[in-house]
């Protein structure tokens, strides 16, 4: 093995001051609605990897399905089904749990976000996709909810939701 492709495959890690890394930012860019200098991609010039912008449409898009789902889903539950008595187990207490940790880091994502880009925070894809997220996990969570008081089988909403809410992990 030649030293060049042993540097590559073994070597130290790569010096950020060179190129972009995923929470660079900059206030002025080429790119509207993107501050990291890669731009909307979809192809990172620097690494073998998409963009950060790039990778944040496809999160915007699932979570804006799952806006759109959970309030349906909350208009289906409220018009068609009835409260039923339910004991609140720990089954009840362990989903609000995760639904409260998710919206917690994401909102703490949010701050960082905030922080990390001052000035030009409201002008990143990465910070609104953040926000539609909280909004996701909090519309599909209130779902959660209903759906415990209202009905008995499992709504297929928050399955999808959480499935394709995984997929596109950065």
């Amino acid at each position: 093995m030649s030293r060049s492709i042993q540097q590559l495959v073994l070597g130290q890690s790569p010096n950020t001051d060179l190129f972009a890394t995923y929470l660079a930012a900059k206030k002025h860019t080429e790119h509207p609605l993107c501050g990291n200098e890669e731009g909307w991609g979809p192809l990172s010039p620097y690494r073998f990897d998409f963009t950060p912008c790039f990778l944040d449409i496809w999160i915007l898009v699932v979570s804006a399905f799952g806006v759109l789902a959970g309030l349906g889903m909350i208009y289906w539950l409220y018009k068609k089904t009835d409260t039923q008595v339910v004991k609140r187990d720990w089954h009840f207490f362990a989903k609000l749990a995760v639904i409260v940790a998710l919206v917690g880091t994401t909102v703490a994502q949010a701050a960082i976000q905030i922080t990390r880009f001052p000035g030009f925070w409201y002008g990143d894809i990465r910070f609104w996709t953040t926000v539609v997220n909280i909004l996701s996990i909090a519309t599909v969570g209130y779902g959660q909810v209903l759906e415990h008081y209202r009905l008995r089988q499992p709504n297929g909403v928050a399955l999808s939701f959480g499935f394709s809410s995984s997929l596109p992990m950065q």
